[in-house]
């Protein structure tokens, strides 16, 4: 007699047989990473694995790095800026870069904010002055230097320090690129001071604006601030006091001389 061994047929091992073989995972199929352990030790034989990954659509795979890292983004506290950072060197109140900028927590912010795009872009620079005569152009008493920025932090008119929306750079993103001009001699004398009257110096003079920049707070919450960033230099005299008393030491001693 030939023994003929039958094998039963089994149904295609689809999505919803895999959940009830299992009971690991939920209607929706959202497969994670540490359900593969698990799925693996239960599912029998190599040969219903090979099914069972073959039955599982793609688009109903979520993996936790998506969304769930977003949200722990978005729950870390925004770094505490504590006093002048080291990156604002000589007097300088503001940074374009800084080690501690929070760029992973603003790009999260951005994404879930779309209407905030309106308030980004970039100052343009007005044409060069041209003396409408041709003869000579205009001379200013003070040299500066005009300059486009994108701030990543920033002094704001309390005095404090705060962290400036940029995420990009000058050919796109969120970005607010600000037009500054900052003196190339600073507290140095003006042109042309030699012919002010005996008793006065002129001095050049660093400028500055209040600009409302978006800001985000400690607890991740984007709000418009007041900056206080360069603007112009400018020339500025007064009375030259130390002159003043030598000059009138120097008549005293005259006046005495002249008694004698």
């Amino acid at each position: 007699m030939k023994l003929i061994k039958t094998f039963e047929a089994r149904p295609p091992l689809t999505t919803e047989r895999i959940i009830n073989h299992t009971g690991k995972l939920n209607i929706t199929a959202s497969f994670k990473k540490k359900d593969c352990g698990n799925l693996i030790k239960l599912i029998h034989n190599e040969h219903d694995l090979f099914k069972c990954l073959l039955n599982i659509d793609v688009h109903e795979i979520v993996f936790p790095d998506s969304e769930e890292n977003e949200d722990e983004d978005l729950l870390v506290p925004t770094p505490f800026v504590r006093g002048r950072p080291s990156c604002a060197r000589n007097g300088q109140n503001f940074c374009e870069n800084i080690d501690t900028y929070p760029h992973r927590k603003l790009q999260r912010l951005l994404q879930r904010n779309a209407s905030l795009g309106t308030l980004f872009g970039v100052d343009e620079a007005p044409d060069e002055f041209v003396n409408r005569d041709g003869v000579e152009e205009d001379r200013f008493l003070c040299e500066s230097e005009q300059k486009l920025i994108f701030p990543k932090v920033g002094k704001t008119k309390q005095n404090k320090w705060k962290y400036i929306v940029n995420q990009g750079d000058s050919s796109g993103g969120y970005v607010q690129g600000v037009l500054i001009r900052t003196c190339r001699g600073l507290d140095e004398p003006c042109q042309f001071a030699e012919f002010l009257p005996s008793g006065y110096k002129a001095t050049c003079k660093q400028m500055y604006v209040y600009r409302k920049l978006l800001s985000v707070t400690r607890d991740g919450v984007t709000v418009n601030e007041y900056f206080e960033l360069p603007s112009a230099c400018c020339c500025s005299y007064t009375r030259d006091f130390n002159y003043l008393f030598r000059n009138a030491g120097n008549i005293s001693a005259a006046k005495k001389e002249k008694a004698k």
